[in-house]
């Protein structure tokens, strides 16, 4: 091992000992539960969004299938308008 990466690791772990020594397990937990309660709201957030979007889509596709009926009557009608004028024109 060369002196620098000799000196790395001394650094490291004394950095690494003092953290354990600051760390309070309780105080600790308490910012992970707060951490967790973020995300949790956060996650129900991206819930509501994803419904509300796919209520959105579900009103166009069947308001997309409602125009596609109407224009198939229209078109029906269209063609039976057609053929009585043919049948009345000699």
């Amino acid at each position: 091992m060369n002196l620098f990466a000799r000196i790395r690791n001394v650094v490291v772990a004394n950095a690494h000992h003092a953290v354990d020594q600051a760390e309070n397990p309780h105080v600790m937990a308490n910012q992970v539960l707060r951490d967790l309660g973020e995300e949790v709201q956060a996650t129900r957030r991206s819930r509501v969004a994803a419904l509300g979007a796919e209520r959105h889509l579900l009103r166009q596709r069947d308001q997309f299938e409602s125009s596609k009926l109407i224009n198939k009557l229209a078109e029906a009608r269209t063609e039976k308008l057609l053929k009585e004028y043919a049948q009345e024109r000699p």
